[in-house]
């Protein structure tokens, strides 16, 4: 039997993975196999040796398809069909996988994909994990986590342990999360979007320097800018469509609270604008990968180019 386990949720496709493993072990174990080192002749031994089919076996093989060599997973594919009943074969992978290559697998291969969480299903998500380990939370301290951490379970999983752990069975309230969860979307981040649209060169570069003085990195500095205009990009196309801020969030997965402080800032805004901003911030952005100028520097640039 073939399995594939994929997704850009890596908590709950590995969670998903590790209980299967568990679950169909032999009393050998299984043989675990990172598919972006391993060659063709290696996984040939392990796939197809004569005498292999002899006991079940069970064999996991990680980011074959995404990281590793195309001549080795499509040797693979060619040879699935020669593999026995008695073997347990399961892809993973930790990110999203091309149909292109889904649909080369066998028919009878039992796919599960996991994408991120967004709206009530994170919710509820985040509610019966906390409810799992004796926990309590309101509606807005789950809203206000979600704001803070988004859908990376991973972050979101920890937080919920220190939440809980701090609480002790007692209700976890919005204060509680305000006072133990870091906010990735900094008040002077909004600022300093402001202070570009309405042209204010001066606020702008004291808005950077002031996260700078915090000790932001200039990185994620520019991530937030980044993020806050795409929101700002997808905002105003449904603002223009006469969307409800209801229809809003349910379309675009933003909190309430984001989407409430970016309905403010995108009058000063417009949609051409916009996107020549966003253009120019992808120019930014390469000119950081690349190393061309100091993070600092580009940054600078960037605010003097935006807010002047």
């Amino acid at each position: 039997m073939i399995y594939l386990i994929f997704g850009p949720d890596t908590y709950r496709s590995k969670k998903r993975l590790s209980e299967f493993c568990q679950k169909h072990s032999t009393d050998q174990g299984w043989e675990k196999i990172n598919g972006a080192k391993i060659s063709w002749s290696e996984l040939q031994r392990i796939l197809i040796t004569p005498g292999f089919f002899e006991q079940k076996k069970l064999i996991e093989i990680d980011n074959l398809f995404l990281s590793g060599k195309p001549e080795v997973y499509q040797k693979v594919l060619k040879n699935l069909k020669n593999l026995s009943a008695e073997t347990i074969l399961i892809f993973y992978e930790s990110a999203e996988l091309p149909k292109s290559i889904q649909n080369r697998l066998p028919a009878q291969t039992k796919i599960e994909q996991f994408l991120p969480l967004t709206g009530p299903s994170l919710y509820n998500w985040i509610r019966k994990e906390i409810s799992s380990e004796g926990g309590r939370i309101e509606p807005a301290a789950v809203q206000r986590l979600v704001l803070f951490c988004g859908s990376d379970l991973w972050r979101v999983k920890n937080e919920i342990d220190k939440l809980v752990c701090f609480r002790a069975g007692r209700l976890i309230s919005v204060a509680n999360v305000e006072l133990l969860v870091i906010s990735p979307v900094s008040t002077t981040i909004f600022n300093l979007i402001d202070a570009i649209g309405e042209k204010k060169l001066s606020l702008g570069l004291q808005q950077l320097k002031k996260l700078l003085d915090q000790g932001e990195n200039e990185l994620y500095i520019f991530s937030m800018i980044i993020y806050q205009f795409r929101n700002l990009i997808q905002i105003k196309e449904l603002i223009d469509q006469r969307l409800s801020l209801i229809q809003i969030q349910k379309k675009t997965g933003i909190h309430p609270y984001v989407i409430r402080k970016t309905l403010n800032q995108a009058r000063n805004f417009s949609l051409p604008d916009l996107r020549r901003i966003y253009h120019r911030l992808l120019e930014a952005e390469t000119s950081l990968k690349t190393g061309r100028n100091e993070p600092e520097v580009v940054l600078d640039l960037l605010v003097l180019g935006l807010a002047s």
